[in-house]
């Protein structure tokens, strides 16, 4: 069975290698770090560079519009060379912190701040928010740069991880539009809150 999975993977390999042009795995291992050596302009964090630098990439909160430290973080180190520096860092938020998280959610009425009844404008602005993001993630150059940054988080191939970056762009396309304003039907108990799940589970 292992034989067969392998022989299988390889198949898959060879036949993405193909579509891109290249004919050899080795070569499109060379194509996919050469799309990846320049991150996009908008881009806070160089993949290539995690693990490389004694201060990592430093994660944030936000709170109130604003991103905010905590106290103390947790050091995230290199998932694949523990002899690298930690990759980025993030909050380790102490409970007395907590106090500005509170009084911000304390500031959101019930209906939300975004109700597509009360807002009708906003539904229209996040319908096309969503089509542009999801635009952006379907751009080939940009699946790769958000593939390689999972890849940097958790323990999953190329392929999968790029997977992970089209379900989430399909997501978004399927939400674009004026399908925002599902949301102001209730799914839930009554009285509790309604959240969408982004359906990667990564820090992308």
């Amino acid at each position: 069975k292992n034989t067969e999975s392998k022989d299988l993977l390889n198949t898959m390999l060879q036949s993405a290698a193909l579509r891109r042009g290249v004919k050899s795995l080795d070569a499109i291992s060379r194509s996919f770090t050469r799309s990846l050596s320049s991150k996009p302009v908008w881009a806070t964090i160089d993949v290539d560079e995690m693990g490389k630098s004694p201060t990592p990439y430093a994660v944030s909160n936000l709170v109130g519009g604003e991103w905010k430290k905590a106290k103390s973080e947790i050091l995230i180190p290199h998932p694949l060379d523990k002899t690298q520096h930690s990759i980025f860092s993030v909050p380790d938020t102490d409970i007395s912190e907590l106090e500005p998280y509170f009084k911000s959610m304390r500031k959101v009425p019930k209906s939300g701040v975004h109700n597509p009844l009360k807002n009708p404008h906003r539904y229209v602005d996040y319908g096309e928010i969503s089509r542009l993001a999801g635009a952006a993630l379907s751009d080939e150059k940009v699946a790769e740069y958000f593939a390689n940054l999972i890849m940097n988080c958790v323990p999953k191939s190329k392929w999968q991880a790029l997977g992970e970056v089209k379900v989430t762009a399909d997501f978004l396309n399927n939400f674009a539009g004026d399908n925002v304003r599902r949301l102001a039907k209730s799914f839930g108990v009554p009285g509790m809150s309604r959240k969408i799940r982004n359906p990667v589970s990564s820090p992308t």
